[in-house]
């Protein structure tokens, strides 16, 4: 189980599942360059079905 959480740790999360691939994504937002230091984040790529949220679903968002 691989457990981890937003920056802010307001959403928490759990991962069951085999993690099924990584990709390296630009961001060039504001944020995302303060937290990295980099206009590039990681992520992962897991079945919904092997992804729980167990905090803070409500806090979810997007934006363009």
């Amino acid at each position: 189980m691989i457990t981890g959480s937003c920056h802010c740790q307001t959403v928490r999360f759990e991962i069951s599942a085999d993690i099924r691939g990584f990709m390296h994504c630009h961001c060039h937002c504001h944020t995302c360059r303060e937290i990295h230091g980099t206009v590039y984040g990681s992520s992962v790529l897991v079945r919904k079905a092997g992804f729980t949220i167990v905090t803070g679903e409500d806090a979810v968002t997007t934006y363009e």
